[in-house]
């Protein structure tokens, strides 16, 4: 059980604690982002809500629609009609949204508090969102009850007051408190499970969005991807929350109307409910269900969006451990779903031109297609797809035992080539929906026993796990949670640090390591501590005493092997490098190119998240390939700058013409008379020759 914001992940909790200590600062910032996000898209529906209002008001069997009654008000009341009761909305539904978001975090912490341990918050997490959502409606109801009682009168009655003190005044003095809550229990039978709606699929579909949304996918898109699942979220909160609230929200409208007859709010309710009935009690759910959704989705994503702009902690949501292992329903679902729409579009036949093709309107309908959509509905609900289902079933026939036996057996003979690692690949992901962490357990004893060379090829063999693009994402999932938890000993092993062979395993691990980097294999601070600990690694191996390192020098044989397995490995790279696409870029980066990118080795490095953030911005202004890790690679290895490049630059200074002495400039001399400037000429000058004897020459 993790804690998290209401769309997004967020800390990780302490040891021993069950939730994160909020300060009444850190209330103050959930109840600003949610006084904001209900504040902007209610103020937005205001003019929807007075014509809705004034249609609600209009005599039985008038048949005004919400163009012709906004027509009407503009004529008779000008534009600003339509915003008339603007005030008491924005103020009260300031309050409510702030008291039903930040009191739904604290109900939340309570619950989870009073659980008393992980393992019972897990178990009871459904009815903790639950009550929490509810308390905190009750409360925002609560509130805003006497304002929104205000705004209706305001609407209905023209001139009944000018702006909300007065109105609240007059309807203090004219009808009391009790004036005030008139309809206070309907409207509680109608926000209460609209919140329930709200809150509980929100945490539900962000859930399933963890589940079958990759982290490097929502990396890859940065803020879009991050926006895009907020919406999508709350548009999945927002027709939950029409349905769940539809009802109550039809017999408040009859009510409004005058329907129901005499006696308390709650008898007309009653009343009203037998006359409706179960069919038309849900008349006029789809306008509800398209307005609410767009209204719940801007909530989530403005609440979101202005809490991280003024520093709001994430909320608490309750994570079951197994749910890390568990994407791959999800995932499966989904997948099956896209494969069976692909293998039911047929390619259309070729006819004869003259022939006119055959009406749809007119062909017999098929009543065995609509049974095997159904059937295809059924499976694709169900906890896996087809081919997953086949391949467990095989697993489960299979012995665990006889599965582990032929896995150690793969593993042992895994090495540089091709057909060795698929080999073992196949029995990763047939078994990883049941065995994983047996499998998982077979490759870290192998690893313990191994010797130097086959340990890196079964760090190879982990690699080729989290970034072989055949493999599908929710394999990776299956085995991440693994991989988290034994990183360190993984590298340790492979690297280890009492061995003076283990110094050819070291370029291998690192170079692994920066790939996992780029392609978010993991988290970023992770690897970037095994890094550390491989420098570390690196430091202690070179230190080493000769006596040591001469009882752990690589034999004859083992290393000609490792040099056969390199060049295998190598060639693999380079295929691999060279069949996939160049590196695309964007109009964005041609144009806005930044200093900083023009260095090769920009890849290995991203921007440094927030601290309260797991996920880790990235340029979106290139996209990686395989080409670009293999030059970066090949770059890092040949751009070291050593003492002697420092040496030969300092010589190539001292040559330039830099660094040569200045010139000499003549010395001044005196003036000289013109006799003896003749004289001193003449001295000066050696002998001629005759003129036969003379060369040409350059006058001076």
């Amino acid at each position: 059980m993790s804690a998290a914001s209401t769309s997004s992940a967020g800390y990780k909790m302490e040891p021993g604690a069950l939730t994160s200590n909020f300060s009444v600062g850190d209330y103050a910032r959930f109840f600003a982002s949610g006084a904001l996000c209900a504040t902007i898209t209610h103020g937005a529906m205001t003019p929807v809500d007075v014509v809705k209002t004034r249609i609600q008001l209009e005599p039985k069997g008038s048949k005004a629609s919400m163009l012709s009654m906004g027509r009407q008000i503009i004529a008779s009341e000008g534009p600003a009609g339509l915003l008339t009761g603007f005030g008491p909305t924005a103020v009260g539904y300031l309050i409510q949204g702030g008291a039903k978001f930040a009191g739904y975090e604290f109900f939340k912490k309570k619950g989870v508090d009073l659980a008393g341990s992980h393992e019972a918050a897990q178990r009871y997490r459904q009815a903790i969102y639950l009550g929490g959502a509810a308390a905190a409606e009750l409360i925002a109801t609560t509130l805003l009850t006497p304002l929104e009682a205000a705004r209706i009168r305001m609407v209905s009655e023209r001139g009944y007051a000018k702006g909300l003190v007065s109105a609240i005044t007059r309807m203090g003095a004219e009808e009391g408190i009790r004036g005030f809550y008139a309809g206070y229990a309907p409207i509680l039978c109608k926000q209460i499970p609209y919140a329930i709606g709200q809150f509980v699929t929100n945490e539900w579909a962000h859930t399933v969005a963890d589940a079958t949304i990759p982290k490097e996918d929502r990396a890859k898109y940065g803020k879009a991807g991050e926006v895009t699942i907020q919406l999508g979220c709350g548009m999945v909160a927002g027709v939950a929350a029409a349905v769940l609230s539809h009802p109550a929200d039809t017999l408040l409208s009859k009510i409004n109307k005058g329907g129901g007859g005499q006696g308390s709010a709650m008898t007309k309710l009653i009343r009203l409910a037998v006359e409706t009935g179960p069919v038309g009690i849900w008349a006029g759910l789809g306008t509800r269900v398209l307005m609410t959704s767009f209204l719940v989705s801007g909530q989530f994503l403005i609440y979101n969006q202005v809490g991280q702009l003024i520093g709001k902690p994430p909320g608490i949501e309750i994570r079951s451990d197994s749910e890390k292992a568990d994407k791959a329903v999800w995932s499966v679902r989904i997948n099956f779903v896209r494969s069976t729409c692909k293998c039911r579009r047929k390619t259309p036949r070729a006819r004869n031109p003259k022939i006119p093709p055959p009406d749809p309107k007119l062909q017999p309908r098929n009543p065995r297609s609509t049974l095997h959509t159904a059937l295809l509905i059924f499976q694709a609900t169900s906890t896996t797809s087809l081919p997953f289902l086949l391949r467990c079933k095989q697993a489960a026939e299979m012995d665990p035992f006889q599965v582990r036996l032929r896995f150690v057996s793969a593993l042992q003979r895994v090495n540089a080539s091709l057909p060795t690692i698929q080999k073992a690949l196949s029995f990763v992901v047939e078994h990883a929906a049941t065995l994983h962490p047996e499998l998982w357990e077979c490759i870290t004893d192998e690893l313990k026993s191994a010797s130097i060379n086959r340990r890196i090829n079964l760090l190879f063999l982990i690699d080729a796990i989290f970034t072989d693009d055949t493999l599908s994402a929710t394999v990776r999932s299956v085995y991440t949670p693994h991989l988290e938890r034994d990183l360190y000993l993984i590298f340790d092993l492979a690297v280890p640090e009492d061995r003076w062979n283990a110094l050819l395993n070291l370029p291998a691990a690192t170079k692994m390591i920066s790939s996992w980097k780029s392609r978010f294999v993991l988290e970023r601070g992770l690897l970037e501590d095994v890094e550390k600990m491989l420098e570390v690694r690196r430091a202690a191996l070179y230190a080493m005493s000769p006596e040591k390192r001469r009882k752990t020098v690589v034999e004859a044989g083992d290393m000609q092997r490792r040099i056969e397995e390199d060049r295998e490995r190598h060639k693999r790279l380079r295929e691999r490098a060279w069949i996939l696409p160049a590196t695309a870029y964007t109009s964005q980066s041609l144009f806005g190119t930044r200093p900083e990118q023009l260095d090769p080795t920009y890849l290995t490095r991203t921007q440094t998240a927030s601290p309260r953030a797991e996920r880790h911005d990235v340029d979106g202004d290139r996209v990686w390939t395989t080409q670009d890790l293999d030059f970066s690679h090949m770059w890092e290895e040949t751009s070291d700058f050593n003492d002697d490049d420092v040496e030969a630059i300092q010589e190539d200074l001292k040559l330039s013409w830099a660094n040569q002495p200045p010139p000499t400039q003549p010395t001044p001399q005196p003036p000289i008379h013109p006799s003896r400037a003749q004289e001193r000429f003449s001295a000066s000058r050696p002998p001629r020759e005759p003129a036969s004897m003379r060369h040409p020459q350059r006058a001076p």
